[in-house]
């Protein structure tokens, strides 16, 4: 996938609803057509804004090739985007779970949704030793 280079672009969430189509605003929904019908926020100022604090954390990480058995859940991490925003003085520091899987999907980390019942996915974002889901950017 091309990305566009600096800021992100529709475009480039439109492609990324392409690879996974399953991904919308809250995360992985059941059917495609559920994930269709409420992808509208993401592609909408705040939303493509989301993406890219979730896309710019990511290339602050170091990504793992796989997911492993005790990878973090795109949830989890989502919150320490919001805590990281926050800390860059945000005004707005939030970001939703559909909005972090897009920007893994952008980034190309490998992530896994294993639960049909669940909107989080497991990501190959390695965390630091002696670090839990607390810590911000890799410095």
């Amino acid at each position: 996938m091309e990305l566009t280079p600096g800021q992100i672009q529709k475009q480039d969430i439109l492609k990324a609803f392409k690879l996974e189509p399953k991904i919308s605003y809250a995360g992985y929904y059941a059917t495609v057509q559920e994930a269709r019908d409420n992808r509208e926020r993401l592609l909408m100022p705040r939303g493509i804004s989301e993406v890219q604090r979730s896309v710019d954390w990511i290339r602050t990480q170091k990504i793992g090739k796989r997911i492993g058995r005790n990878s973090y859940s795109s949830y989890g991490f989502k919150h320490v985007v919001e805590k990281w925003s926050g800390e860059m003085k945000n005004p707005d520091p939030y970001v939703s779970n559909g909005a972090f899987l897009v920007a893994c999907v952008i980034e190309k980390v490998p992530i896994r949704h294993s639960d049909p019942l669940s909107p989080n996915a497991r990501c190959a974002i390695q965390i630091p030793k002696k670090r839990s889901l607390k810590w911000t950017t890799n410095h």
